[in-house]
């Protein structure tokens, strides 16, 4: 089973903020089937629901809880990577995810 720290005991509304600011950069391996590059390369704002669900398993395995309430990306670089942003109990977090090595990696909340 996944690791939980200490904080994710603590009911939502008595956890402090500095608690939901400290967290570790985190990496997971996304599959390459799963990146449609023709999508990230046009302006749009899609993300597919797969990365979405990959996002939220990285939060979720920092013990987050609660509903993350929008998921938006912006373009970083135009061939390989975009930005994720991340609303969480009111905080926003930075999320990268790239396409050349496929991984998402957490930036924090912020």
């Amino acid at each position: 089973m996944e690791n939980r720290s200490p904080s994710s005991q603590i009911p939502k509304k008595k956890r402090k903020l500095v608690e939901l600011l400290e967290c570790k950069d985190y990496i997971v391996p996304l599959n390459p089937d799963v990146i449609v590059k023709k999508t990230i390369y046009r302006s749009s704002a899609r993300i597919t629901e797969r990365q979405r669900n990959q996002v939220k398993r990285v939060l979720r395995s920092q013990g987050y809880q609660g509903r993350i309430s929008s998921i938006r990306y912006t373009r970083v670089n135009y061939k390989y990577s975009f930005k994720v942003s991340v609303k969480y109990q009111g905080s926003v977090g930075k999320f990268l995810v790239n396409t050349k090595n496929e991984t998402v990696e957490f930036k924090g909340i912020s």
